[in-house]
C-alpha cells in the first residue's frame, strides 16, 4: 500500500506490509548480470526489529533485517540501511519482491532501494 509520509522522499513510501503475503513488487533494468549490493531507506516505528524475504525473478535472495528506528513521523527515523543482502541480477530487466513470509511478521516502511555491483 502507498501511504503518505513527510518524510520519505517524494512524500509516499510503501507501507503496511504487516500481514503475511503482503509484497511489493519492483521492476528494475540492469545494463549487466552480477551480484548487486541493496541499500534501503526505510522507518520501522515498531519496538522490535522487522525482517523481510527479498526475492530476485521469483528466487529467495536474502532476509533483510531492519532494526527498530522509533517512528515513522520524524526525520531521523527513516534511515539507510547499507548492503541489506546481495541480489543476483541478470542483465536487462528483473522483477524484485520484498515480502512478508509467516517466518518474519513485522512491520517497516520502505522508502526505495538502490543497487551496487
Amino acid at each position: 500500500m502507498i501511504v503518505n509520509k513527510y518524510y520519505a522522499s517524494g512524500l509516499k513510501a510503501v507501507g503496511v506490509m504487516d500481514a503475511v503475503g503482503s509484497y511489493v513488487n519492483l521492476t528494475v533494468t540492469v545494463p549487466s548480470a552480477g551480484n548487486y549490493k541493496v541499500d534501503f531507506r526505510y522507518a520501522n516505528g515498531t519496538a522490535t526489529n522487522a525482517t523481510k524475504n527479498v526475492y530476485a525473478n521469483g528466487g529467495f535472495q536474502f532476509s533483510a533485517n531492519l532494526p527498530t528506528t522509533g517512528s515513522w513521523d520524524t526525520a531521523t527515523s527513516w534511515v539507510n540501511l547499507t548492503h541489506a543482502g546481495t541480489l543476483a541480477l541478470q542483465a536487462g530487466t528483473n522483477t524484485i519482491r520484498i515480502q512478508t513470509d509467516a517466518s518474519n511478521v513485522s512491520t517497516s516502511d520502505f522508502d526505495y532501494l538502490e543497487l551496487h555491483l
